[in-house]
């Protein structure tokens, strides 16, 4: 077997259905599942290589707050972060070789071979542009056959693009040429639809254009599978839907008192060691950590009553959140509403780090960086109704593919299901 897997940002079928007209997709047979909950991309990408719910791999978000060291960790990149038997176990062992191309949590010797960005942040300001790969020389290698530089300024930023999504493009063909003498599957990760329908709200001339960018990629991945002779299977990992009320969850805690904010030249941070709870927000989903059981109830009851949430989801009462790194709560936003990980009310008492694009630091998730203001010059906006596009509740995706897929697949992690029993066969 050969494979390539294209798991693709913001694929919904709404925005498929408005934008889709490419003559290619009449051969895949496109279908509408319905989407992994949550609908965020490490929860969602984990699933598909585990073919498994959250309780079982880990991945509530794409990070998590450590009760033992008082610290969030987020897009921690490491593959041991999530949990269970990869699907592609019994393929491999068979001597089927496996890569990753810019998939979240992909580093580790679980596959044969990956790609992935990683920079590094400069004391004085900004980043070392980096990439990890496996082999080692594997990223410039594919740069000089490719004649293409990854630029991670078009991969996450206020100058996101069509640009990453190409160099993804043609470094997943690079990689299909160096395995094609033999069993393989690829996965690969197109991310910039995703990133203009928040910028511009999927209804936006932006969004149309993006659509049309990612089906030019995705031509060029069909033509060269067809050539090298892989099937191609392409899932939608979430649907963009529009955004117009931020929720601001860790300003209530510290409205109540839950969450202790300490000063430090004017700006307000967090003090995690003398919190009572914290709210670790992405998107539409957010997890609320309590440090102590006694304070839930109360906790719960705040978080019920706060307009635009949809539902208070206590762990301990939902075995599908069943996992050490998920919140004492989590947290649903209404269709429309976004949590934001912002606890100060006064932008000029913001924390240093909130107006530069730091994503793997803040404590929480912040889409504002694919936004910018003029001044001070290419800073991250604190103004969050300016994001217009949000996921994370369930919805419904795409999946299509260049082989018949099992009649009976209706979820995302029916597809991983499935997709386990080729690779084991």
């Amino acid at each position: 077997m050969k494979l390539i897997v294209v798991v693709s940002a913001a694929l919904g079928s709404e925005l498929y259905s408005a934008r889709a007209r490419a003559p290619f997709w009449s051969q895949l047979a496109p279908r509408e599942i319905d989407s992994f909950f949550p609908a965020l991309t490490s929860p969602v990408q984990a699933a598909l290589r585990t073919a498994s719910g959250v309780e079982v791999h880990g991945m509530g978000a794409g990070g998590y707050f450590d009760r033992t060291l008082k610290k969030v960790f987020f897009r921690e990149q490491s593959s041991l972060l999530f949990s269970g038997p990869r699907i592609w176990e019994d393929f491999r062992a068979r001597g089927g070789k496996v890569a990753q191309v810019c998939l979240q949590q992909s580093l580790g010797n679980d596959s044969d071979f990956y790609l992935l960005p990683a920079p590094i942040p400069k004391y004085s300001g900004g980043t070392v542009e980096n990439f990890l790969s496996r082999p080692k020389n594997l990223y410039r290698q594919i740069c000089e056959e490719t004649d293409q530089e990854f630029s991670l300024a078009c991969y996450w930023g206020p100058f996101t693009s069509v640009k990453a999504s190409r160099w993804i493009t043609a470094a997943t063909g690079a990689l299909a040429k160096r395995m094609a003498d033999g069993e393989s599957l690829i996965l690969t990760y197109l991310p910039h639809l995703g990133y203009e329908t928040q910028r511009d709200g999927p209804e936006s001339s932006d969004a149309e254009e993006a659509f049309t960018e990612y089906e030019e990629c995705l031509e060029e991945i069909l033509v060269m599978a067809k050539q090298e002779g892989y099937e191609v299977l392409i899932l939608g990992d979430y649907e963009i839907t529009d955004a117009d009320r931020p929720l601001f969850p860790n300003r209530l805690l510290a409205e109540k008192g839950f969450l202790s904010l300490s000063e430090a030249d004017g700006m307000l941070y967090p003090d995690f060691f003398s919190s009572r709870a914290f709210a670790l927000a992405e998107h539409q989903i957010c997890h609320v950590y309590v440090e102590n059981p006694a304070d839930i109830p109360a906790i719960q009851a705040l978080f019920e009553a706060m307009p635009g949430v949809s539902c208070v989801i206590p762990r301990a009462d939902a075995p599908e959140w069943d996992h050490p790194r998920c919140g004492e709560l989590i947290l649903e936003a209404e269709p429309g509403a976004w949590f934001a990980y912002h606890w100060w009310e006064d932008p000029d008492q913001a924390p240093d780090y909130a107006s530069h694009i730091d994503i793997d630091n803040k404590p929480g998730f912040d889409p504002m960086e694919i936004c910018w203001r003029i001044w001070p010059p290419l800073s991250v906006p604190l103004d969050c109704s300016l994001l217009k596009g949000t996921h994370g509740r369930q919805c419904r995706v795409m999946c299509a593919s260049t082989f018949e897929m099992d009649s009976s697949v209706r979820s995302f992690t029916g597809a991983a299901g499935a997709l386990k029993e080729m690779l084991s066969q």
